[in-house]
């Protein structure tokens, strides 16, 4: 990451994990036994249910019908990286996809050890998030996203949504203060990685180099560096989760079915699509 002195506090990263770097998959959310009717998907160390939601038993509150629909596949996006988890989830729309996300994103640093920044996007960018590990093209484009979920939930919101999760030490800051002074030539530098001067950002001792076109609008730099980011290397290497919410649980797993066909990706934990 960019030096801290240029840029707003953000949380520490999470301590280094004792889960298996390779394999996740046992490790998500809460152990829970099968309902009537449901078939389950079991880890070491956890069951995940990957029917369509029955009809809840007599009494049931309402947050615990929240975890009678949903289903996690670890994905492999490149050979030599930790599988990319895979979640559906069927939530409506609504204040209660926000508390999801950021219960998801909670589970991943909790589990996993791993803080990540999150993004939200519309469905149907699923196939390229999968083929590339990222909703942008070029694939090192600048971004918006938080550390947390619910941030993410904000955007891409229909009826069928997306969160992509990304591992906070593969990603960078989109912006870079310096001094007004700057040498040219180091100038000159740091505009391969950041091309643009905003000079609605700027002041008389800085300047501020983007890699957002500016717009002439000083906001533009304020949301920017609370939420703006780019990932310099490959995105699969960096991309952690997958949340795919839907207000439909069976449209949700044809989606995400579709597009692990459409990458050619297999699931990591060996079961048939």
């Amino acid at each position: 990451m960019p030096d801290q002195d240029n840029q707003p506090p953000q949380q520490n990263p999470a301590p280094a994990s004792s889960v298996p770097e390779d394999d996740y998959s046992d490790v998500w959310l809460e152990d829970r036994k099968a309902l009537p009717g449901e078939t389950l998907y079991g880890g070491r160390g956890a069951v995940f249910p990957m029917a369509p939601r029955p009809t809840p038993p007599a009494g049931a509150d309402e947050e615990a019908e929240e975890e009678f629909c949903f289903d996690i596949c670890p994905v492999r996006l490149l050979p030599d990286v930790a599988p990319c988890m895979l979640v559906v989830m069927e939530q409506p729309t609504g204040f209660g996809r926000k508390k999801m996300c950021e219960k998801v994103w909670e589970c991943i640093v909790e589990k996993t050890k791993v803080a990540t920044l999150g993004r939200g996007t519309a469905a149907d960018r699923l196939p390229e998030i999968l083929a590339g590990g990222i909703d942008v093209r070029p694939t090192d484009a600048p971004i918006y996203a938080e550390m947390g979920g619910e941030k993410a939930a904000e955007y891409g919101c229909h009826e069928d949504q997306v969160i992509q999760f990304f591992d906070m030490d593969c990603v960078e800051y989109s912006y870079k203060i310096v001094p007004a002074n700057t040498p040219p030539a180091e100038l000159e530098a740091l505009k391969k990685t950041y091309p643009y001067v905003d000079e609605a950002a700027g002041t008389a001792d800085s300047l501020w180099l983007t890699r957002f076109v500016p717009d002439g609008n000083p906001s533009r730099a304020v949301y920017e560096s609370e939420y703006g980011h780019f990932v310099p290397g490959d995105p699969r290497c960096a991309l952690r989760c997958v949340l795919l919410l839907s207000d439909n649980f069976q449209r949700g797993m044809d989606l995400m079915k579709e597009a692990i066909e459409h990458a050619g990706l297999c699931p990591a934990d060996g079961r048939t699509l």
